[in-house]
């Protein structure tokens, strides 16, 4: 008995054992027949194709979700997601030269803040940037990421303070930053998206 199996665009023919009686009769009706051990074996095949076939279509659709996502709304948006996350560290560059702010880190207990400040405003620039026109922008995630987590821990250490009020601010500064730590490393893993530099660069 002959069965023809699809799978995608390459149909191939398995046979299938015959069945015969299980006293050795090659003549017997086909009552009491049992099938051999490479009937059932065959039969296995089946599922297998209807998996592979699923699998396939699985992959087809969502690498058109995919395309929809880069070439729709959904890119412009994330392009807007970096401009509003990397502004905050560009906006505040030359902030990091100012003597006010480097007497401040220094009082809060930052070692040699005359050298670290200023390079801790570099640090933030760059990475920021990175992020903004998507060039290379994992390395400007990580660099933001190395930039928020000494400043985070020293300049906005919000327990032992003894003035509530000045707790609470060091709190919600601290707060701030790890929510900004945070779309940092989302940035480091998934990347610029399409409307990028690094997109071109890749094309």
């Amino acid at each position: 008995m002959l069965i023809c199996c699809a799978a995608e665009r390459a149909p191939f023919t398995c046979t299938l054992p015959r069945f015969v009686d299980p006293s050795g009769s090659s003549d017997a009706g086909t009552e009491g027949l049992a099938p051999l051990p490479e009937a059932v074996a065959a039969l296995n095949l089946f599922p297998m194709t209807t998996h592979i076939a699923g699998a396939q279509f699985g992959r087809r659709a969502s690498d058109k979700v995919a395309s929809r996502h880069e070439s729709g709304i959904m890119a412009y948006v994330a392009l807007l997601g970096r401009i509003l996350y990397s502004g905050i560290f560009i906006a505040t560059v030359f902030s990091h030269f100012a003597q006010r702010a480097i007497r401040y880190a220094a009082s809060m207990g930052v070692p040699l803040a005359d050298l670290l400040v200023p390079l801790s405003g570099i640090i933030a620039t760059v990475g920021g940037v990175g992020i903004l026109i998507g060039y290379r922008a994992k390395v400007g995630a990580w660099l933001v990421v190395l930039f928020l987590v000494p400043v985070t821990l020293i300049m906005h250490r919000f327990w032992g303070l003894s003035d509530p009020l000045l707790a609470e601010m060091q709190q919600i500064n601290f707060m701030k930053n790890l929510a900004l730590l945070g779309g940092a490393l989302l940035i480091a893993y998934f990347g610029s998206g399409p409307l990028s530099l690094d997109k071109v660069t890749k094309a």
